[in-house]
Order: C-alpha cells, then sequence, then structure tokens
C-alpha cells in the first residue's frame, strides 16, 4: 500500500505535468494566431504599400525573428520541463 506522502507526491507530479501542457497547449493557439496576424499584417503592407525589394527583406527577416522568438518563449519554455530536460518546479515551490 502506497503511503500517503508517496500519493501526495505522485498526485503533485501529475498536476505538474499538466500544468506544463495546458502551457504548452495555450502558447501553440498564442503563437499560431500571432503568427497568422503577423503573416496577414505584412501581406497587406506588401499589397498596399509596395515597398521596395529592401523594405520587403527588412520585413521578411522581422517577421521571421518575431515567429522564432514568440515560438521560443510560448512553446519551447514549457516544452522543455514537460519532456524533463530541465527540472522546472522543484518539489519544494510545488507544495
Amino acid at each position: 500500500m502506497e503511503s500517503n506522502y508517496d500519493l501526495l507526491i505522485s498526485k503533485i507530479n501529475a498536476f505538474t505535468r499538466k500544468f506544463y501542457l495546458n502551457k504548452l497547449l495555450r502558447g501553440s493557439i498564442y503563437t499560431l494566431a500571432f503568427i497568422l496576424g503577423l503573416y496577414l499584417l505584412a501581406f497587406l503592407l506588401v499589397y498596399f504599400l509596395q515597398p521596395s525589394v529592401t523594405a520587403k527583406t527588412i520585413l521578411f527577416f522581422t517577421l521571421l525573428s518575431l515567429g522564432i522568438y514568440v515560438a521560443a518563449i510560448w512553446v519551447i519554455k514549457p516544452l522543455i520541463p514537460l519532456l524533463k530536460l530541465s527540472k522546472g518546479l522543484t518539489l519544494e515551490r510545488k507544495l
């Protein structure tokens, strides 16, 4: 029979996994919406303003770097503790 402490630890670990999974799902949705919004904005800017090649290049690399940054913050950051590549929350912080 499991002791109360072991049961508590297993429930805390299950909660932590669910917590990071929810953060990952929410971050994926936010990232997708943000990138699609940026793409739509860039498309409309290029369509209506008809900028030069240099401006299009700057817009492209800005869009690319913002997409990578947002994906790193909202998707990769919660994915690392979920895959147990880093500690994430310690047991003391969970309690």
